[in-house]
């Protein structure tokens, strides 16, 4: 197996997993409002009042502005340097350099993977967590209320339908951060020289 055969192995291992933590994700989102529809029954309410119903509209507007707007576009764990500035660097010569918490990956594909990634799942762990929260509001605060069940049918809608992680959303995305990088002028970092 050639290098280029690991590096794809290891993009599919790594795409599947994380189709895998979103598939649970939505499971855990059904669970619970399966149980919660056999347990305490379908709501009947639709008032629409401040709270719960009105405070549920206004999470579930937020949490698809903020999926579609602010995670549109993965969050970006390098960026190009700064233009050279001798204040700036007088000043860093005079710190110690920190040790990086994270290391960088060596190659601009892995870079690109780990940024949409991360997006993914911090994008689709928030529809979770409103979704739940709707979920709970429809069927416990003041006997319960279809407005939110609706509003958490909404989310779960687009958690299956629009921001699933897909093959080709990962492809597109990884082809413009590579050709980014490389314009950008990414090198990928330097391992140590042994200590002799």
């Amino acid at each position: 197996m050639n290098e280029t055969d690991a590096q794809q192995c290891d993009d599919t291992s790594a795409f599947f997993i994380l189709k895998n933590i979103c598939f649970t994700m939505i499971l855990g989102v059904l669970g619970a409002g399966t149980f919660l529809a056999i347990t305490k029954g379908l709501p009947q309410s639709t008032s629409l009042e401040i709270f719960p119903s009105g405070f549920g509209i206004f999470i579930t507007v937020a949490s698809i502005i903020v999926a579609v707007v602010f995670f549109s576009s993965p969050i970006q764990q390098w960026k190009k340097p700064a233009l050279e500035n001798p204040v700036v660097e007088f000043l860093l010569e005079s710190k110690p350099n920190p040790t990086p918490q994270v290391q960088l990956p060596k190659s601009k594909e892995v870079l690109a993977y780990r940024e949409w990634q991360t997006t993914q799942l911090i994008r689709f762990a928030m529809l979770e967590g409103v979704t739940i929260v709707n979920l709970q509001l429809g069927f416990f605060v003041d006997d319960g209320n279809i407005i939110n069940l609706a509003c958490s049918g909404i989310i779960f809608s687009l958690m299956i339908g629009m921001f699933f992680p897909s093959r080709n959303a990962w492809e597109e995305y990884r082809n413009n951060r590579v050709a980014e990088l490389e314009s950008e002028g990414w090198q990928p970092p330097q391992s140590p020289d042994p200590v002799a």
